[in-house]
């Protein structure tokens, strides 16, 4: 990818005068960091070309998300940003959609703000609206979405997914900044 864009996505887009559109690297995994994104951008010419980097959840409960401080670190000029996400991605038969699970919401909450506090500059799901069976998507690997639509029944729901999603959208809005803060509490303190 580092040669490619290099000699040939970059180059083309700068000559097309398209450099408006954001290039990123990696998309896929936080486990790729920071070792892909190195070889990527470490002291070549692709620096120049890429913007950010995209990255999936897949891995986050495995791969600490200390691993975006040192991306942040190492090129606090190029973003981050969470490109892929998406509950009942586990394979799990019969539990790919799950109609009302608060839990997923939560989940989703919780990633956001995990990612926010380590440089993410946004968070996308994978897919905004599938029907009852999570699908059609092009893998054939059902999951679940914010909203869920029913052909059969000619109805949709929105998941507690789309609220979580949606609480963030109507109260993180372009140019806010974050503010880090922590609280830390002794054993003998309940709050």
């Amino acid at each position: 990818m580092r040669d490619w864009v290099k000699m040939n996505l970059g180059p083309t887009l700068e000559a097309a005068g398209m450099r408006r559109i954001k290039l990123m690297v990696l998309d896929h995994n936080q486990a790729g960091l920071p070792w892909y994104s190195d070889i990527i951008l470490a002291g070549n010419e692709t620096y120049s070309y890429v913007d950010g980097i995209a990255l999936h959840w897949y891995s986050d409960d495995y791969v600490p998300a200390s691993v975006m401080n040192l991306m942040h670190q190492s090129y606090p000029e190029k973003f981050l940003l969470y490109t892929e996400s998406c509950e009942g991605w586990h394979g799990i038969p019969n539990e790919q959609v799950l109609l009302g699970s608060w839990q997923r919401a939560e989940n989703y909450a919780h990633n956001i703000i995990q990612d926010v506090n380590h440089w993410a500059t946004g968070w996308i799901d994978w897919n905004m609206v599938l029907d009852i069976q999570g699908g059609p998507n092009w893998a054939y690997n059902y999951v679940d979405a914010p909203i869920i639509v029913d052909k059969v029944q000619g109805v949709f729901y929105k998941q507690p997914m789309y609220y979580a999603m949606g609480h963030f959208s109507i109260y993180v809005t372009t140019g806010d900044i974050r503010i880090f803060s922590s609280i830390e509490t002794s054993e003998d303190d309940p709050f």
